[in-house]
């Protein structure tokens, strides 16, 4: 129950973003959902292909019996791109043309002990130049981790992410939001093995703990902080002097609280 009500919490903190959002191709209202193994997976992605992927899985209905003729290409605008992200329009433009290179040849790699099984994202990308947007079609085998999403998923709205400007914070924001809601876990704390950590955030081999540190995880905490009032704290867990594991823990900042209780008095007004 606490979990769920953190939850409530972290939406209605997210609301308070979503009432500035004055464009009406904005897509931040959006929820971006996907399973648990997607989420904890490597995604291969550059920061402008991970918005491109966002926007246009924002718009799947992935709720049980969904499906439907031609659910697996959707369109992302640059309109919508530049809205949804805060970024010039003249930027979106050739952001969205380079990801719309890109994305056809990013894998996402799920780790299952010492297997690891690569799955091509889409099995098609098309821009059109002329009136600027992206269409991308969906790998059969990328589906079930996208559609159908009945247990063990991930959900969130784009509106939290959307002023990320560190493909690290957002990657650590969605591998921590997959263990949130996992009955499995004690609510508000995680403890990650380093190497499982690494893979999913795609953290170079050569980085030491130092690095990984100031590199990774003090400026993603700092952040997302900044962008969804979310404070992560995090405790190295060592075997004799090697870094192992890391136990994160989480909680709403003062402000966002405060400006969650400030909400709820208005509504209730």
């Amino acid at each position: 129950m606490a979990d769920k009500k953190q939850h409530i919490e972290l939406d209605e903190a997210a609301a308070l973003v979503e009432s500035a959002i004055e464009h009406s191709f904005s897509l931040a209202t959006n929820r971006v959902s996907m399973s648990n193994d997607a989420a904890r997976a490597a995604h291969g992605f550059s920061l402008t292909e991970k918005r491109l992927f966002t926007a246009a899985i924002s718009q799947i209905d992935s709720r049980p019996n969904r499906m439907h003729a031609g659910a697996k290409t959707l369109h992302v605008s640059a309109q919508q791109y530049a809205d949804t992200f805060g970024i010039d329009p003249k930027i979106a433009y050739r952001d969205l043309k380079r990801a719309a290179d890109n994305i056809f040849e990013r894998y996402i790699s799920v780790r299952d002990g010492k297997k690891v099984t690569r799955i091509r994202w889409i099995d098609r990308s098309t821009y059109h130049d002329g009136e600027g947007w992206v269409a991308i079609t969906f790998s059969d085998s990328v589906m079930p981790h996208l559609y159908e999403l009945t247990h063990r998923f991930t959900s969130y709205k784009l509106s939290r992410v959307s002023a990320l400007r560190s493909l690290y914070a957002w990657r650590l924001m969605e591998y921590l939001y997959s263990y949130m809601g996992d009955p499995s876990n004690d609510p508000g704390k995680m403890i990650v093995d380093l190497e499982d950590l690494r893979f999913a955030l795609e953290i170079p081999a050569s980085y030491r703990f130092t690095d990984i540190k100031r590199r990774v995880l003090e400026s993603s905490c700092k952040e997302i902080e900044k962008s969804d009032s979310i404070i992560i704290d995090w405790t190295p867990i060592k075997r004799g002097k090697k870094v192992k594991k890391i136990e994160f823990t989480w909680r709403l900042s003062i402000q966002a609280i405060l400006n969650f209780e400030a909400n709820e008095k208005t509504n209730h007004e």
